[in-house]
């Protein structure tokens, strides 16, 4: 039983946030480079702030959330803050101080922490610096995203186990889990597109298992644009869910928003 993962990058992640929540980002990156000599540096899995060789801070993406690594001994800091320990894991030892920014209160206090880390650097604030919003963060569809090389899909027999740092975001694990995809009978399943709260209602549909058995053959690809060519959906259909109606003997390959848990556990009753 093969099973896909798509391996999101940090870019990729950025264009799945709220307009609140990439305003705190753009603004918070912002005013770190806004410190003298402040650079910064992309990688696939966040981005991070230094001075010479001196990592100050770094920004990831956890579902919903923005998560701040500071350069400071979060025994240290104010109970405020409620920052977390992340020192036992390796990459984030040199910034162990992880805050979660989700409002307004949390993006104040990342702020107050920024503050803190260029005081103890000794690191002023550059009068000449010029703010820039250039990075392009629109929403757009996964398979754009894979085409630009900014997620990843990953094939393999079983699905890696999280990683240390995952401990952190426990909390924020079912924002991510649409990264996983399941693999049911001889049906492929891949959760793709948008997600439900970015459509409106009048652009959102559900199909059935029923209609996949009927209109389609083994080894067809079933999404937006084939039930659309096939004419079972409206042209202007964004959002499509599968439902447990009927049986599904096919193998196909269906790459749709979202799938109900009594299709799963269906399909694989079938299987059994």
């Amino acid at each position: 039983m093969e099973i896909v993962r798509y391996d999101k990058s940090h870019l990729a992640k950025l264009t799945f946030l709220s307009d609140k929540m990439k305003m705190y980002y753009e603004r918070l990156k912002n005013y770190i480079l806004s410190f003298a000599k402040v650079k910064n540096g992309q990688a696939w899995d966040g981005e991070r702030f230094y001075v010479g060789r001196n990592n100050l801070i770094r920004m990831q993406v956890r579902g919903k959330t923005l998560n701040l690594y500071f350069a400071l001994d979060p025994n240290t800091l104010d109970s405020k803050y409620n920052v977390i320990d992340a020192s036992e894991v390796k990459k984030y030892q040199n910034v162990p101080s992880l805050l979660k920014v989700k409002g307004p209160r949390s993006f104040n206090y990342a702020e107050e922490l920024i503050n803190e880390v260029m005081n103890v650097y000794d690191i002023p604030y550059d009068e000449e610096f010029a703010e820039s919003y250039g990075l392009e963060l629109k929403s757009r569809p996964l398979e754009l995203l894979l085409k630009e090389g900014l997620v990843k899909a990953i094939y393999g027999n079983k699905v890696s186990s999280k990683s240390l740092d995952d401990d952190f975001d426990e909390e924020d694990d079912e924002e991510e889990e649409e990264e996983e995809i399941a693999i049911i009978n001889e049906a492929k399943f891949i959760r793709t597109g948008y997600k439900k709260q970015q459509v409106a209602r009048s652009l959102r549909c559900v199909i059935n298992l029923d209609l996949l058995e009927d209109n389609y053959n083994d080894n067809e690809v079933v999404d937006l644009d084939t039930l659309k060519d096939k004419k079972l959906i409206s042209n202007d259909i964004l959002y499509v869910k599968l439902l447990a109606t009927g049986n599904l003997t096919k193998k196909l390959t269906i790459k749709l928003n979202d799938i109900s848990l009594n299709s799963l556990n269906k399909i694989n009753k079938l299987k059994n």
